[in-house]
């Protein structure tokens, strides 16, 4: 059995290499012009809530917040504009069976916050599931695939 600690420390790990690390909130004016134009092009219609800053692996990135027809969608940029991935709102009842059991088997207890479906560019038919959620009065995230497994890179 992996000790508690070092399980903590991979699971930080891996939600710190797919956009779950600090964002820093920004205004429009410090996003680039490509990520702003790519906004429009590929969102047409979308209305901006919010924009935010954060580094990927050594690589700034911007998360830019959305309301489109569809929902609330969090789409991360590269800053010459090229889409990374997308994190959609979605319900518990859209979740795949296997990610609904490991929910039930291993967080039976938690109070799930959010639930996102993350779409990486180029793996569409591999989404990964993210949850914000409460556990022993501690707030965390969470990323497993399509299968209930945790996620890893």
């Amino acid at each position: 059995m992996i000790p508690k600690s070092f399980a903590a420390f991979l699971l930080a790990l891996t939600l710190t290499g797919l956009g779950l690390a600090r964002e820093r909130p920004i205004t429009k004016a410090n996003v680039p012009m490509l990520v702003l134009q790519a906004v429009t092009t590929k969102y047409p219609g979308a209305i901006t809530n919010a924009y935010a800053q954060e580094q990927d692996r050594g690589k700034t990135v911007y998360e830019v917040k959305l309301s489109t027809g569809e929902g609330k969608v969090d789409v991360t940029f590269a800053k010459n504009g090229y889409v990374l991935f997308e994190e959609r709102l979605i319900a518990r009842q859209d979740l795949p069976d296997e990610v609904k059991k490991a929910l039930a088997a291993r967080y039976a207890k938690a109070v799930l916050l959010k639930i996102e479906k993350v779409t990486i560019i180029g793996k569409a038919d591999q989404p990964l599931f993210k949850f914000q959620m409460k556990l022993a009065n501690r707030r965390r995230e969470l990323l497993l695939d399509a299968n209930g497994k945790l996620y890893k890179r």
